[in-house]
């Protein structure tokens, strides 16, 4: 599978040190076929189209609002596993930042991670893909796990 990194400056919630903006932090996505992304790059590939076609879908953005991708990377300092949210408007890359996962972040984010599937499996107990297929209602139940 093709893979690119977005990189940019990120504080570990964990240990609260700031990461280098590389690939150190191990920001990768499918969406495109080599090298790094970061804020204000375009790219024809940065499109819901082609979000979807990889990653589980949370909820359809709205006409005009831009995208909001969750996606996992990992602290280079203390080796922690963290959130990120990276905003595309058209095919620009708008912001990249840390995020927890939580009821907020899940619910405003468009698509998320198929890494989220072992936070949903601590938190809700199910599988986020038993058979091999996503669970139609993984965000709803995503959302109340949360909650509690």
């Amino acid at each position: 599978m093709p893979s690119a990194y977005f990189v940019a400056e990120l504080e570990c919630p964990a240990c609260g040190t700031r990461s280098p903006a590389d690939e150190s932090i191990e920001l990768v996505t499918p969406l495109v076929d080599g090298g790094f992304w970061s804020v204000g790059e375009r790219d024809p590939d940065f499109t819901w189209r082609n979000v979807r076609v990889h990653y589980p879908v949370l909820h359809e953005p709205a006409e005009g609002e831009p995208i909001q991708l969750l996606e996992t990377w990992v602290c280079p300092s203390c080796g922690s596993a963290n959130w990120a949210r990276i905003t595309f408007e058209d095919t620009e890359i708008t912001a990249i930042a840390a995020v927890p996962l939580d009821v907020l972040t899940v619910s405003t984010a468009h698509a998320i991670s198929e890494d989220v599937s072992q936070s949903y499996q601590q938190l809700t107990g199910e599988e986020l893909f038993p058979g091999g297929d996503i669970r139609a209602d993984f965000r709803e139940r995503l959302l109340a796990a949360l909650q509690r």
